[in-house]
């Protein structure tokens, strides 16, 4: 990493913990078309009543969504499942 960007690097995370910005273990949205988590005013949130099929950015086919599906997964250095 060169000089500037190292130094836009530490200057980011001094702003973050400078407002109280810090790693958690919580669900986040994320968009896979932008590769970046984001807030919960910006998901469109529909109820469904079952499978459905749904044309998804990204995808050629629709996609189905409302069926809930059994996983679990570690979060990273911890011992938590979710």
């Amino acid at each position: 990493m060169d000089k500037d960007m190292s130094y836009a690097v530490e200057e980011a995370f001094i702003r973050m913990h400078e407002k109280n910005v810090h790693r958690s273990t919580r669900i986040v949205n994320w968009s896979c078309t932008l590769k970046s988590t984001i807030s919960d005013i910006e998901v469109e949130k529909t109820e469904l009543k079952g499978r459905t099929l749904i044309p998804a950015p990204g995808y050629d086919e629709p996609v189905e969504f409302g069926v809930l599906t059994y996983f679990a997964y570690l979060v990273e250095n911890s011992s938590v499942f979710f």
